[in-house]
């Protein structure tokens, strides 16, 4: 009976052994809900006493003449009891959320603000395409101007250039496919891995050429990059986009070819606080392999290495003034804070 629901409401709303109560009235078919409103409307106030949630539903209902509590305050009503969960889910998110520190946004010294505006202003008058993808070299000085270390990176026009670069560089080198159009290099066969040899970067070059040139693509090859191989770390991927809600958003995840597949990522709102970028390292599933796991040797200590996701927001936070996002910028975590940027996808 209503009696008996309002009673059995009353000694939960005293209960300290629960932080919420929802209640639960399925219909019969031959009675209306009056009666349980009312009851639910005159137990209300006690749960509003002790601080605690109340919630309702009326099975398959989904809508009540009457509304539950009184002036200033009310019951939420729920047609199934998931919804009611869901919602009482998100409020204690919102709640732990108010109640956590806020942290402090870091000051980060030596970066070059004028320098990367200048780079971003130059890349985005040479032509009216958009998206406008930057150059490895722009690239390397951009980054350069946030104190982002890139792995040592030369571009080479033909075969005997990538020859040299590669001495230059020291192998074992990587060679990939320098295209401003062709963002999926490995796709394309685009990524040449652990060449070791003058003849090797040779026939890497020529094997990019000719996977281009049977996809009626090699047109839109602009010569490779010669990279040093960079072995034992861990790929990470990190993006930076203008959200028209939100404004600027910080992605980091797992990266490597399998990014897409595997969508291991975390998103914050920029600017990030120190206490942010140790949330959004540490809250992928992956972040586990930086501690290291089943004996694998550690990368670094998650809470202590906030440095490259602070440098990204700061980076975010000048390129946004010129309309630049950052999409697919894969990065290699080496043991105990030696963080190299491997990628080379920028857009305007």
């Amino acid at each position: 009976t209503a009696g008996e629901f309002q009673g059995i409401l009353q000694v939960l709303a005293s209960d300290n052994d629960n932080d919420a109560v929802l209640a639960i009235f399925i219909p019969p078919v031959v009675a209306g809900t009056a009666a349980m409103e009312d009851a639910i409307r005159r137990v209300a106030p006690i749960f509003w006493r002790h601080g605690k949630p109340l919630l309702a539903c009326f099975l398959g209902h989904r809508g009540f003449k009457a509304k539950l509590g009184s002036s200033g305050k009310f019951v939420p009503c729920y047609p199934f009891p998931e919804e009611a969960v869901a919602a009482l889910a998100k409020a204690v998110e919102y709640a732990e959320l108010r109640r956590k520190p806020k942290g402090m946004i870091p000051r980060i010294r030596g970066i070059k603000h004028a320098r990367a505006r200048r780079i971003i202003e130059v890349a985005m008058t040479r032509s009216i395409e958009r998206p406008l993808w930057l150059s490895a070299k722009e690239i390397a000085e951009l980054l350069g101007c946030y104190g982002i270390r890139l792995v040592e990176t030369v571009v080479a026009r033909t075969a005997t250039e990538a020859v040299a670069s590669a001495l230059k560089v020291g192998f074992p080198v990587a060679v990939k496919l320098a295209s401003s159009t062709i963002v999926h290099k490995t796709d394309v066969g685009g990524v040449m891995l652990d060449i070791n040899s003058k003849s090797e970067v040779k026939r890497a070059f020529n094997h990019i050429q000719a996977r281009l040139a049977k996809s009626g693509r090699q047109h839109e090859m602009e010569g490779v990059t010669v990279q040093r191989m960079v072995r034992g770390g861990i790929e990470t991927i990190a993006g930076v986009t203008q959200d028209p809600t939100f404004g600027p958003i910080i992605m980091f995840g797992s990266g490597g070819i399998y990014a897409e597949l595997i969508k291991d990522v975390a998103l914050k709102l920029h600017p990030l606080t120190d206490l942010d970028a140790r949330e959004l390292v540490s809250s992928i599933k992956m972040a586990k392999l930086f501690e290291g796991y089943r004996g694998s040797p550690p990368r670094c200590k998650v809470p202590r290495s906030n440095k490259p996701r602070e440098h990204g927001s700061r980076r975010g936070e000048s390129m946004f003034f010129q309309g630049i996002n950052m999409e697919k910028n894969y990065f290699d975590i080496q043991p105990f804070g030696k963080l190299f940027y491997i990628g080379e996808d920028y857009f305007c």
